[in-house]
C-alpha cells in the first residue's frame, strides 16, 4: 500500500494533534512571561518598600549633623530695571567663508564603534584653543531604543564641560554642545568609553577688508555682490560691483536717517537710532548684497524700554551704574568683567563654570544674588575692583564656613550598612523578569542617568550601570571618606535637600510608575495584583 504523505495533514487526528501542541506551547510562553512579570512585579514592591524604609533611615541620621557647614553669602535687593535698547540687525555669522574654527568634521573614535560622528557649526570660543573630547558612556545602537549619552571635555584639564543625549529610534540623531558646535551619530554602534577628539579654535579665518572691491572678494564671501539695489525700511540703496563695503555703508547713512552701519567681529550690523521697538526689515535685493552680508533670513533683536532680567549689560542697569570694568577674584580665580558686554546672568555663569566648589545665582523676582560654596570647599575669599559685589552690600573679604558636628562612627556604620542592603535590594531587582521587562528597567537606569548627570557622584562612593550583573557599585572606601569629611553633601545628593530631591526620590517615583504599568496590563485578572501586592 502506498501513502501520499503530502496529504499527511489530512489525515484524522493528525491536524488536531499539530494544533494543540501549538496551543500548548503558545500558553506556556504566555505563562512563561506572566510568571516574569510577577516575579518583577514583587521585587519592584520589595525595592520600593525598601528604599522607602532606608530612604526614612536615613533621614533620622541626618539629624545628627551640625547644620550651617557650608557659606551662603545673601546679597542686598537692587533694582535690575535697565535703560532702554536699540534695535539692531546682524549678520547671520562672520561674513568670511574661511572656516578655520575646528581641525576636521568627520571624527575617528578611539576604540572599535562603528557609528559616524561629524561635527558642524561654529565653535563660540567658549573654551579658547583646546582639544575636545567626546565620550560615550553606555553600549548603545543608532536609532535603537535607548537614550545615547556622550560627555564633552577638555582634553588639557580632563573636566567634563557638557553632556549631549541623542534620543532613541532617530538615525542620524544630533546634539548641539555649550561649544556651539553640533555633534550628529550616524548608523552603526557606539561602544562605552570610546572616545572622539577635534582640536577647536577661537578664531575664525581672515577678517573681511572693507577698502576691497566686491569684485575682488568673490574668494572670501558667499556669492557674488553685482550692480544692483536693495532696501532697509523701504529706503532703496544702490550697489556696484566695485563698491567696497565702506563705500555702501557711507551710502546707507547718507540715505537712511534712522539707521547706523557699523562692521565689528566681521559681522556687519545696522543700528536704528530712535528709541523705540520697531523693527529693521531688508529686502527686494538685485544686487546680492544682502546674501554676501549674512542678512538674509537675519532676525531683528528689537530695543526695549528697559527690562529686570539681569540680561542686558551691567553698564545698562540704573542701580549698578559706579560698577567699572576690572576683575572679580573668588577663591583666587580671576574673572574679568566688561560693563558694556557683560550682563548679571553672565558673571553668574562665569562663576558657576570658573571657581570650582562656590555657585553663583540670581533672583531675579527680589533682585538679590547668592554665593554658596558647593562640595567640601569650605570658605569664599572674595577681592572686587569693580564694584558690583559693594553695589549689592557685599564686602570684600574671607567668609568662612563652621565646622558643624561630624557623623560619629556608629552612625557611620549604620548608613554604610544601609547603603549596602541598598546595593543587594537593587542587584535583586534587576535580575527579576528576564527579558520581558528590559524597557521597565531602562526606565529606571535613564532616571538615574538624568538625576546624577550634573553631581559630582564619584566623590560619594556611588555609581550605577544597570548594564552590568551589579547594577549599583558602593566604594566604601570612598563613602566612608565623604561620610567623615562632608557628611551634608551625602545625605543632599541622596535624600535630597530643603528645595532639591535627592537621588531615592527619583528611584521610588521610577519604581512607583513601574508598578502601575505592571498593574495596568495585567491587573484585570486580579492575579498579578494578589500576588504581589
Amino acid at each position: 500500500m502506498v501513502v501520499n504523505i503530502g496529504s499527511v495533514t489530512n489525515i484524522s487526528g493528525v491536524s488536531s494533534a499539530y494544533s494543540s501542541a501549538a496551543t500548548a506551547k503558545a500558553r506556556t510562553a504566555a505563562a512563561t512571561r506572566r510568571a516574569d512579570l510577577v516575579s518583577f512585579h514583587l521585587e519592584t514592591n520589595a525595592l520600593a518598600k525598601t528604599l522607602s524604609r532606608i530612604r526614612t533611615d536615613l533621614d533620622e541620621m541626618e539629624g545628627s549633623i551640625g547644620n550651617g557647614r557650608r557659606v551662603r553669602i545673601g546679597s542686598d535687593a537692587i533694582d535690575l530695571a535697565s535703560d532702554l535698547e536699540y534695535t539692531t540687525l546682524t549678520s547671520t555669522e562672520e561674513l568670511n567663508t574661511d572656516d578655520t574654527s575646528y581641525s576636521e568634521h568627520d571624527l575617528s573614535w578611539s576604540g572599535s564603534s562603528t557609528a559616524g560622528i561629524q561635527i558642524t557649526g561654529d565653535y563660540n570660543g567658549k573654551y579658547g584653543d583646546e582639544t575636545l573630547e567626546f565620550k560615550v558612556k553606555r553600549d548603545r545602537t543608532i536609532g535603537g531604543n535607548r537614550w545615547i549619552r556622550v560627555d564633552m571635555s577638555l582634553a588639557s584639564t580632563g573636566k567634563k564641560k557638557d553632556t549631549l543625549w541623542f534620543q532613541p529610534y532617530t538615525d542620524p540623531v544630533s546634539d548641539t554642545s555649550k561649544a556651539g558646535l553640533t555633534v550628529t551619530l550616524t548608523g552603526g554602534e557606539v561602544d562605552k568609553n570610546d572616545v572622539a577628539a577635534v582640536d577647536v579654535w577661537d578664531t575664525v579665518g581672515t577678517d573681511l577688508d572693507p577698502d576691497q572691491a566686491f569684485s575682488d572678494l568673490d574668494s572670501w564671501v558667499d556669492g557674488t555682490v553685482t550692480d544692483g539695489s536693495f532696501e532697509i525700511d523701504g529706503v532703496s540703496i544702490d550697489v556696484y560691483a566695485d563698491d567696497t563695503l565702506n563705500d555702501v555703508m557711507a551710502r546707507i547713512e547718507a540715505n537712511v536717517s534712522h539707521i547706523d552701519v557699523s562692521l565689528a567681529d566681521d559681522q556687519l550690523t545696522f543700528t536704528r537710532t530712535t528709541s523705540d521697538d520697531t523693527d529693521i526689515v531688508v529686502g527686494s535685493d538685485t544686487s546680492g548684497f544682502l546674501d554676501a552680508m549674512k542678512l538674509t533670513g537675519a532676525t531683528a533683536d528689537l530695543g526695549y524700554a528697559g527690562t529686570g532680567t539681569g540680561e542686558t549689560p551691567i553698564s545698562d542697569v540704573d542701580d549698578l551704574s559706579s560698577v567699572s570694568d576690572g576683575t572679580l577674584t573668588i577663591n583666587g580665580v580671576a574673572l574679568s568683567i566688561d560693563v558694556d558686554a557683560d550682563s548679571l546672568v553672565d558673571v553668574m555663569q562665569a562663576i558657576n563654570d570658573g571657581v570650582e566648589g562656590v555657585s553663583a545665582s540670581l533672583d531675579v523676582e527680589s533682585g538679590t544674588i547668592e554665593l554658596r560654596t558647593t562640595g567640601n570647599v569650605r570658605n569664599i575669599t572674595l577681592a572686587d575692583d569693580t564694584g558690583l559685589l559693594s553695589a549689592f552690600g557685599i564686602e570684600d573679604g574671607v567668609y568662612r564656613g563652621c565646622s558643624g558636628r561630624s557623623l560619629g562612627s556608629g552612625k557611620r556604620r549604620d548608613v554604610t550598612d544601609l547603603m549596602l542592603e541598598m546595593e543587594q535590594a537593587v542587584a535583586a531587582w534587576n535580575a527579576a523578569g528576564g527579558d520581558s521587562v528590559g524597557s521597565l528597567k531602562t526606565a529606571l537606569s535613564d532616571g538615574i542617568d538624568l538625576h546624577t548627570e550634573d553631581s559630582s557622584w564619584e566623590d560619594i562612593g556611588l555609581s550605577f550601570d544597570f548594564d552590568e550583573s551589579s547594577p549599583m557599585d558602593l566604594d566604601l572606601s570612598a563613602l566612608d571618606k565623604i561620610l567623615r569629611a562632608d557628611p551634608d553633601t551625602f545625605f543632599e545628593l541622596v535624600i535630597g535637600g530643603d528645595k532639591t530631591n535627592g537621588l531615592m526620590d527619583t528611584m521610588l517615583a521610577v519604581l512607583e510608575m513601574t508598578g502601575e504599568t505592571l498593574a495596568s496590563e495585567h491587573g484585570s485578572s486580579g492575579l498579578l495584583v494578589d500576588i504581589a501586592a
